[in-house]
């Protein structure tokens, strides 16, 4: 990985409140705006003929400060059959997608279900009415085989499924195709491949999607031959892949991820999974789970670079198939649940404002000179910019800063007047905040200097002398100069 100039984050315990749910593993808690909505997974209290086996419970997520707040829903409409490691993702953030996942460690799911957040009511598309137990059958309306550990994510009105583990009838296969669900019409559509290398077939990967590049990431993930460090892109609108040149060192798969569109790049979270390399048949014994968080800086697809996140304090223990979600009011990944040997509950909170930093940025400042007295008239490019509450900051040392207010022009630019400072030696950084917001992590910088003295300028040349003759032309040089000469 590239090294990491951070400074050492913590985790936080939250504490629960409310009704809370059992400890589970292979659920889903998917974002929708103002609250956070889990659904399924296998816990140790959901039992079948006297055997653990999944739920399809539905809980709603509020994270407030230091505490975690859980409420049971009991949904209408077509509610889905208890499953574990199933696909989510958000529509629009009124309506839930769920596809897939085991109903037995032999029966898999092909089926979609969609639960409307206005009035928590389950549905199903007119044409793929199941609700029945699985019988690892064909689709019959082109839907991908039944499988679960795979992924979904949502771009322009269709939901794309990638990988996973599953098949027809007894088949144990794993997958590399891409299938999108379009969400106005309820067809499914398999992706014909126009080019580049696809990825090895997996599951137990995790995803992500680039909506301002148009393309899906898909790292990590294993089958039964073999377990992956790899990253791939797959371009959403061309349908080819994009084989960026990075390779994590150390295997990993069941691992709990979420992207978050800062400004200027994209942050790619991973947290835990399990990692290490096993053959074909043998036990998983030379592999562990991780309690390792870093994330990937996405600024292009082919420029892909992870970074680790140092931690001090108290950490969440080493697990897979745990959720990780984001609480946007702190700039927070909120990590729950997942199996470590055994099933957990324990809910903690990371911030890392200080790498996705706040949804503007600054880029340059121009002009970038100016006299310590201040009062020169500036231009500030950057990105997100609001009409709104603007304080810049000009800082020539970490207690030593002058703020100025702000005047807004376009979403991606501001002007202001410096200010003065009665002792620059380094040129002053320029950050922002808007609507009392964090400052920007990213920079720019203004070089400061002393005004022109006239006692301590020079003039010299042929011009000065007492020789010259009146009305012809000459030559002198003035050199100006400040208190320092």
């Amino acid at each position: 990985m590239a090294e990491s100039k951070l400074n050492a984050l913590e985790w936080v315990q939250l504490n629960p409140t409310g009704t809370c749910p059992t400890a589970r593993s292979g659920h889903s808690i998917t974002g929708m705006g103002r609250i956070s909505i889990m659904f399924g997974g296998i816990d140790p209290q959901t039992k079948k003929n006297g055997k653990i086996f999944p739920n399809n419970q539905v809980y709603t997520v509020k994270v407030v400060k230091d505490n975690i707040e859980w409420r049971p829903i009991q949904c209408g409409g077509d509610v889905p059959l208890e499953r574990t490691n199933h696909a989510a993702c958000a529509i629009n953030n009124d309506r839930l997608f769920i596809f897939g996942g085991f109903y037995t460690s032999n029966l898999r799911f092909n089926d979609v279900y969609i639960l409307k957040t206005t009035d928590f009511n389950w549905q199903q598309p007119p044409n793929q009415r199941s609700g029945m137990e699985p019988k690892n059958t064909e689709s019959k309306i082109g839907a991908p085989e039944p499988r679960a550990n795979c992924t979904a994510n949502f771009f322009k009105d269709k939901v794309f499924i990638f990988g996973g583990h599953g098949g027809v009838g007894y088949q144990r296969t794993s997958y590399n195709d891409i299938h999108y669900f379009d969400c106005e019409t309820s067809e499914w559509t398999k992706v014909e491949y126009q080019g580049g290398s696809p990825p090895n077939p997996r599951g137990g990967h995790c995803s992500m999607v680039l909506t301002d590049k148009e393309m899906l990431i898909i790292y990590g993930g294993w089958s039964s031959m073999d377990q992956f460090a790899d990253i791939h892109a797959f371009d959403l609108v061309k349908h080819n892949w994009v084989n960026p040149d990075i390779s994590l060192e150390i295997p990993r798969w069941y691992h709990s991820s979420i992207c978050i569109p800062a400004i200027p790049s994209w942050k790619f979270f991973v947290f835990g999974g399990s990692v290490g390399q096993f053959s074909e048949g043998e036990s998983r014994t030379q592999t562990k789970f991780s309690d390792e968080i870093f994330f990937l800086d996405v600024p292009d697809v082919k420029d892909i670079k992870p970074y680790p996140i140092p931690i001090k304090g108290n950490t969440p223990k080493g697990r897979e198939n745990a959720s990780l979600f984001w609480d946007s009011s702190e700039s927070r990944l909120i990590l729950f649940g997942g199996w470590s040997n055994t099933w957990v509950s324990d809910a903690w909170a990371l911030k890392v404002n200080l790498i996705t930093g706040p949804p503007y940025a600054v880029y340059s400042i121009l002009p970038n000179k100016g006299p310590q007295t201040g009062k020169t008239k500036v231009t500030i490019t950057g990105d997100g910019f609001k009409d709104s509450n603007t304080v810049i900051r000009f800082s020539v040392s970490k207690d030593q800063f002058i703020e100025v207010n702000g005047s807004y022009v376009s979403p991606t630019e501001l002007t202001c007047e410096t200010p003065a400072f009665d002792k620059v030696d380094k040129p002053a950084v320029v950050t922002l905040s808007i609507s009392k917001g964090d400052y920007t992590i990213t920079n720019t910088s203004f070089q400061y200097y002393l005004n022109t003295q006239a006692d301590q300028c020079l003039a010299f040349g042929p011009g000065l002398s007492f020789d010259n003759s009146a009305g012809n032309p000459t030559l002198f040089v003035i050199q100006a100069r400040n208190t320092k000469g």
